[in-house]
């Protein structure tokens, strides 16, 4: 069972709907079942806390992402506080990164795009390739964990993660992005055995409205976006089963 230390600090891990700092202490004089000093310095309710970043050479200035209120910075290591939201396109703020090379350099990834400051979060530009009609460079909630890194040594260098799962690299400071498709590096999975035999499968699709202008199981049309498909024009539909062996028989239908 967890000391109470241990699950204290377990928690404050997570997502916290506030903030606490603790004092580094030295290791070698700390003894291991002593609880850290932890202080709130933060809100305690309203909103979670996503991602904080230091500034590089200036120990009192601090940023604080919010999933509903932007970003907050202090500059008397968390005395008090400040929203530093003017030019940010959208308050839900999941990723933070601070320029090694430029200290007063700032990117946030929010669910609207990805946003860039130069002037410690004073003021924010929208960085338009990041749209989500165009190369869609956005947060996730759930998925969305330091998702930007910025090259120590030259601030015009980021990568960013999107929502999606694809990874940019831009070398002009958000100007131009590049894919990386670093998935096909990835080991492959080999395919599961196909099922042969006779037997049926029924389908359902979601349908958040139930009406023919949304997809869903009264929709003709499958699928989203550009990858959208009607496929009332097939004059056959197959369905594969994918199957351990020892599994049961089954018995079912596929309706249309």
């Amino acid at each position: 069972m967890l000391s109470r230390s241990a699950r204290t600090l377990g928690f404050l891990t997570t997502l916290l709907p506030g903030l606490c700092l603790s004092a580094a202490e030295p290791v070698a004089t700390t003894p291991i079942a002593e609880t850290p000093p932890w202080q709130q310095v933060g809100w305690g309710g309203g909103a979670y806390y996503f991602a904080t970043a230091w500034h590089p050479t200036n120990g009192q200035v601090l940023y604080l992402a919010s999933d509903c209120a932007g970003i907050y910075r202090s500059e008397n290591q968390a005395e008090l506080w400040r929203f530093a939201n003017k030019g940010l396109v959208d308050y839900g703020v999941y990723s933070l990164a601070v320029s090694p090379a430029a200290p007063d350099m700032l990117y946030a990834l929010t669910e609207g795009g990805l946003c860039k400051s130069l002037d410690r979060g004073v003021n924010w530009e929208f960085l338009p390739a990041s749209d989500g009609k165009q190369l869609d460079i956005r947060s996730s909630r759930s998925g969305s964990v330091r998702a930007i890194a910025i090259d120590p040594k030259n601030a015009d260098v980021v990568y960013a993660g999107s929502r999606s799962g694809k990874l940019f690299k831009t070398i002009d400071g958000g100007h131009a992005w590049k894919e990386l498709p670093y998935r096909e590096a990835l080991p492959k999975k080999a395919d599961a055995p196909a099922f042969h035999g006779v037997g049926a499968l029924a389908m359902t699709y979601d349908s958040a409205s139930g009406t023919m202008d949304s997809m869903g199981r009264v929709s003709k049309i499958v699928g989203q976006g550009k990858d959208a498909k009607d496929w009332s024009a097939y004059q056959q539909l197959t369905a594969q089963y994918r199957l351990p062996e020892s599994a049961p028989v089954l018995e079912g239908s596929l309706v249309i």
